[in-house]
């Protein structure tokens, strides 16, 4: 379906809330970090063979075009959002090729926009930073799978995949195409098993409507659209 729609921005946003009590919110510590995920290249195109039966080879795919559209999105979004950084998390350090043609990418756009305090992490010193002062970062934009990674990482930063889900936090994925409208679904990944899925679905679907009315601008904000008291479905009747 991503490749089919050409769905190429995967964006997840990530925000404390009043009521979920993580160490960040008990520091006085608010998070508010959207991660912009290249959605359709990378690894994910799921191309494998065996060389022998003890060698097995996955190819990895990272273009320019592909990675235009994916960053201008994000740098767009950082501009409307208002955002003050924005950061490319990468690898390009050992990834010479791929990653290094994502970041050169990335500053070549960065040029669009002076206003906007860009720079980049190498992706395991972003993971780091990330847990120890996720403040300080605004909008940050990854290749497909470093950015599968580093938003999951964000969601334990907010009361982790299946609380956040639940709160529409993380629940919410918007995906954008130059040829057809967007998309907005609840998240996936989160493990449904550890509380009755259908009160984590109906919340998480509720999110979702939400965010369709953030992007239509019947609500200003994805923030003052989820101010939803926690209450676990554990604890319910």
């Amino acid at each position: 379906a991503r490749k089919t729609w050409n769905t190429y921005a995967n964006k997840r946003t990530f925000q404390t809330l009043s009521g979920v009590d993580t160490v960040f919110s008990k520091a006085g510590i608010p998070i508010d970090i959207t991660i912009v995920r290249e959605n359709i290249e990378d690894t994910y195109g799921g191309i494998e063979h065996l060389l022998t039966q003890d060698v097995a080879l996955g190819r990895r795919f990272i273009t320019r075009p592909g990675s235009m559209q994916v960053i201008r999105y994000a740098f767009e979004m950082a501009k409307k959002k208002g955002a003050k950084r924005i950061t490319c998390g990468h690898k390009a350090n050992i990834m010479k090729l791929t990653d290094g043609l994502f970041l050169e990418v990335f500053k070549e756009v960065a040029k669009e926009y002076p206003e906007l305090n860009s720079d980049d992490v190498i992706v395991d010193d972003l993971c780091m930073k990330l847990v120890s002062r996720p403040d300080l970062f605004d909008v940050v934009v990854l290749t497909n799978l470093q950015g599968d990674i580093v938003s999951d990482l964000c969601a334990g930063l907010v009361g982790g995949l299946h609380p956040a889900a639940a709160l529409g936090v993380v629940g919410l994925v918007e995906v954008r195409s130059h040829s057809r409208p967007r998309r907005l679904r609840s998240l996936t990944g989160s493990s449904n098993e550890q509380e009755p899925k259908l009160v984590a679905r109906f919340i998480s679907a509720i999110d979702a409507v939400n965010c369709v009315a953030a992007t239509a601008g019947v609500v200003t904000s994805m923030k003052s659209a989820l101010r939803v008291p926690y209450i676990s479905p554990l604890n319910t009747a």
